[in-house]
């Protein structure tokens, strides 16, 4: 009878603790044409293998038809914003406004970011969702830049007074603009802290620009980087903060696995659609395989050449 009640006790431990630590967050990244780069896969990766998320591929059809509906957060990565929102279409876009109005979670990286800036160039749609707009200038390029967090970014991500290197490859560079209702509490959390470049002239100023911001939409919240926390390792401490500043919970990354007797893959595409995604992650699910998303710059430059195998999409 005794070793009955002790071992009920044990299970009511165990059970209070997975109550304590609550479900997994519901997370949905867009997938669809346009989304572009390492990065996009890289975010399937991390929000697939966390303990502490449950992951939902969105194509733009999907957000027509209401997808979002009961996610805890929804991230846009990376990519060209033209060929995502026109994915989106006006119904998708509308989608995302509602989504956030209503009280959803929305973190943006680069494109994800541009997306919903307050201007309507003639290459792109945008969702018009913040104050800022793009500073006319040429394409930069992609480097790990210098980035330095505001009072207000290292209280909110409890990070240091110095810079981080975090990658970047043509964000967009932005100004603030006149308020865009229900867009209120904007905050510059860092900003870049330095000048980069590599096709052609520097035309107008990178550095001080806004690099991560926040702001409440209506009963939501979103964070938005002109750069791809998730890229390097060193830096996927933002993809934390990020996550457990809007949700509260203390996001986690999926575990470190060793590459020791696998097939090393890397797996290249060019449009990271759903299908393409769901393709990607079969591959990070079969324990006989290491893969790595590579871009076409990284096949064209060597970098494939340690791989077993390249798969192509």
């Amino acid at each position: 009878m005794k070793n009955g009640f002790v071992k009920a006790l044990v299970l009511l431990a165990v059970f209070a603790e997975l109550a304590a630590k609550g479900a997994p967050l519901k997370v949905g990244l867009y997938a669809d044409k346009g989304c572009r780069g390492a990065g996009a896969a890289i975010w399937a990766w991390i929000l697939d293998g966390s303990p502490d998320a449950e992951l939902t591929l969105l194509s733009g059809e999907d957000l027509r038809k209401g997808a979002l509906a009961g996610m805890d957060l929804f991230v846009s990565p990376g990519g060209a914003g033209g060929p995502q929102t026109a994915a989106m279409g006006d119904e998708g876009m509308a989608a995302v406004r509602k989504y956030v109005a209503e009280g959803g979670k929305y973190l943006g990286t680069c494109c994800g970011f541009s997306n919903v800036l307050n201007e309507q160039p003639s290459f792109a749609k945008r969702n018009t969702m913040v104050p800022f707009a793009r500073i006319p200038g040429v394409a930069r390029g992609g480097f790990t830049g210098a980035v330095r967090f505001t009072e207000a970014g290292r209280a909110a991500f409890g990070v240091d007074d110095k810079d981080y290197f975090i990658r970047y490859h043509n964000g967009p560079v932005v100004y603030q603009t006149d308020p865009v209702p229900p867009c209120s509490n904007v905050v510059v959390l860092a900003t870049m802290n330095g000048e980069l470049s590599e096709r052609g002239p520097v035309t107008n100023p990178m550095f001080g620009t806004p690099a991560v911001v926040s702001c409440d939409y209506a009963k939501g919240r979103m964070i938005l980087f002109n750069c791809h926390p998730e890229i390097r390792a060193d830096t996927r401490l933002f993809v934390c903060a990020s996550i457990r500043s809007l949700t509260g919970v203390d996001f986690r990354l999926p575990p470190a696995v060793s590459p020791k007797g696998r097939e090393r893959v890397g797996f290249v595409a060019g449009e990271l659609t759903k299908g393409v995604q769901e393709e990607f992650l079969k591959l990070v699910h079969d324990p006989s395989v290491f893969v790595v998303p590579l871009t076409k710059d990284d096949i064209g430059a060597g970098r494939g050449d340690v791989f077993d195998r390249i798969v192509e999409r």
